[in-house]
């Protein structure tokens, strides 16, 4: 799996973009995000291509880096994770 940082990312709008070190930022689409994640959030992922367009997206298998062993960022909230 690849790591990175979420850039930013829009709730609302459904989207938004992972930072990854030495590489192009990645799109990610709400859809392929499993729980809830911030900006600033450190994350693992797997790297698709979208039919339309090569340009990459995240694929359904992505998670949380922090989840699995990484400490929570200081951008975490405590109440992000009751819901």
């Amino acid at each position: 799996m690849a790591q990175g940082t979420v850039k930013w990312f829009n709730h609302k709008n459904g989207y938004g973009f992972i930072e990854r070190e030495g590489d192009s930022d990645l799109f990610v689409h709400i859809t392929n995000v499993e729980g809830k994640i911030v900006d600033g959030d450190s994350v693992e992922f797997d790297v698709g291509e979208t039919e339309r367009d090569p340009m990459h997206q995240c694929s359904q298998n992505w998670r949380r880096r922090r989840v699995i062993t990484t400490p929570i960022p200081t951008t975490h909230h405590q109440c992000d994770e009751a819901s």
